[in-house]
């Protein structure tokens, strides 16, 4: 899911990682509900944009939060990230 309000990329699937960094402490990803989830790592991805196979899109600081239901993409990090609006 794209989402403008959400403020980190998230992903529960390990598949998703590349250099993946292990968090130091007990960080948690918090939902509108305000429940908190543990965050596990740190990482990058790149995937392929659908609509030009020439581009590569990156989605930094991606959060390995594996309880989480759905993917998140933040629409103002990717923007920020990618350099695109």
């Amino acid at each position: 899911y794209i989402d403008s309000g959400a403020t980190h990329h998230v992903t529960a699937s390990p598949q998703n990682l590349m250099n993946e960094v292990p968090t130091s402490g007990n960080k948690h990803a918090f939902l509108g509900n305000d429940q908190g989830l543990p965050i596990i790592s740190t990482s990058s991805t790149v995937f392929q944009f659908p609509f030009a196979f020439n581009v590569k899109l990156t989605l930094n600081n991606l959060l390995h939060v594996p309880h989480i239901t759905k993917k998140l993409v933040s629409v103002r990090q990717f923007v920020k990230d990618s350099n695109v609006f």
